[in-house]
């Protein structure tokens, strides 16, 4: 079993990585006018502000597709690396989705409704990836590493439950799971279509839920972590400042063109910013999975 689940984790990652990078480059190549058809004359008419920041965005989705092979193919699954793989492989595909949509995107039909739905499908397995990853990493957490439920108010111990039910091994596998499926029940009864699932509000709160996940179990980690547990989450404290630096950033520079009403500069500066935001995360979080502490002798 265990080799299965390896096996599939490496083709999963794999296939996502490669899908994301063809669409990278294709886009690339959209918008340097070599496109074949009407795509790549449109496209190329974007050139001068869309072109450096595809590049860029290449180069992060490359990147980051490049770590998760790396964990899918070296890392431990008892550090919830394989976990860290998967989220890794799905924001490198989420970066990509331009291309993916020129490259990939089929008619009406059925074919296009399973391809609505997969956008969704990758990024619910990126958080749960995430959560898995932080629930191992630098410390394994279970029930018995948080605050029993019954000791809790009462209406603190569902959500406490919850909590605990996210800490098993496939806790956060069935909680995406389990999640896709209300979420598409919902959208179809709604509005027959899966073209927006992803903008559903019920979205923001699962991406809310996740990161509330994450951050309790960065904090629980460090409370029960030694020297080395608590080094390797400075990394990725690091990394997750360098990149809420970068939002900083777009956020004082909308005040600033607002209050003074300059002109922008004809760059897509904003979206390179978080790419190098994002950069900065992928480095904290790999010094973060590299760091083993000193060497024992």
């Amino acid at each position: 079993m265990h080799i299965l689940r390896t096996t599939a984790l490496r083709l999963l990652v794999a296939a996502v990585s490669a899908v994301a990078l063809w669409g990278q480059f294709a886009l690339i190549a959209a918008l340097g006018g070599s496109a074949a058809g009407g795509a790549g004359e449109i496209l190329a008419h974007s050139r001068p502000v869309f072109l450096p920041l595809v590049v860029m965005d290449a180069m992060v989705s490359a990147l980051a597709g490049a770590l998760a092979l790396w964990f899918a193919f070296r890392g431990a699954v008892d550090e919830g690396l394989d976990g860290l793989a998967v989220a890794l492989a799905a924001w490198s595909y989420l970066l990509a989705y331009p291309g993916v949509v020129l490259v990939l995107r089929p008619d009406p039909g059925v074919l296009r409704t399973v391809y609505d739905l997969h956008f969704v499908v990758v990024e619910l397995a990126g958080l749960a990836g995430i959560v898995r990853f932080t629930s191992r990493f630098p410390a394994r957490l279970d029930a018995a590493s948080v605050t029993p439920p019954a000791e809790l108010p009462a209406w603190l111990a569902p959500f406490q439950r919850l909590r605990i039910a996210l800490l098993s091994g496939a806790g956060p596998w069935v909680a995406a799971l389990l999640a896709f499926a209300a979420l598409a029940a919902v959208e179809g009864l709604r509005t027959g279509s899966f073209e927006a699932l992803g903008l559903n509000p019920a979205m923001d709160l699962l991406r809310f839920l996740a990161v509330t996940a994450v951050v309790l179990n960065v904090r629980r980690a460090w409370v029960i972590g030694g020297e080395v547990a608590r080094r390797r989450l400075g990394w990725l404290v690091f990394g997750l400042a360098l990149l809420i630096g970068a939002i900083l950033i777009i956020i004082a520079g909308n005040i600033f063109f607002a209050a003074t009403g300059w002109r922008e500069p004809p760059v897509a500066w904003r979206p390179m910013a978080l790419d190098l935001g994002f950069v900065g995360f992928l480095l904290g979080v790999a010094l973060s999975a590299f760091d083993h502490g000193p060497a024992s002798s």
